[in-house]
């Protein structure tokens, strides 16, 4: 079996573009794959500094607070008003506790809304 010249440069053309086409996808993967790392980044480096202000300025967490169970308050729709009070101030501790590390003691919630 005899090789010509032209059709062995053909196979190393078409495999270096094979070669080139695979390197792009790996590339626009790469991008993303940072892109999504940067954000990612970017979203703790945000919550972190929420969280550490939230906890330096107890007011301001209690504006916080108190936002988060007045909206959680009017959108229940069913349910005595101390019911929908109780609920929502107990969801609005959680949020709190859970995301940014704050307790918020049952003597400092509102009682009406």
């Amino acid at each position: 079996m005899e090789v010509s010249i032209t059709s062995w440069f053909g196979w190393v053309i078409a495999f270096l573009f094979f070669l080139e086409c695979v390197l792009s996808v790996v590339k626009i993967h790469l991008m993303k794959a940072a892109a999504k790392q940067r954000t990612n980044n970017s979203i703790k480096q945000a919550m972190t500094v929420l969280s550490e202000s939230l906890q330096h300025e107890p007011d301001y967490a209690f504006s916080w607070y108190h936002n988060l169970y007045m909206s959680i308050y009017e959108s229940m729709e069913t349910g005595t008003h101390e019911l929908k009070l109780e609920e929502s101030q107990r969801a609005a501790r959680t949020f709190m506790n859970l995301a940014f590390h704050i307790e918020i003691p049952l003597e400092e919630t509102c009682d009406s809304p």
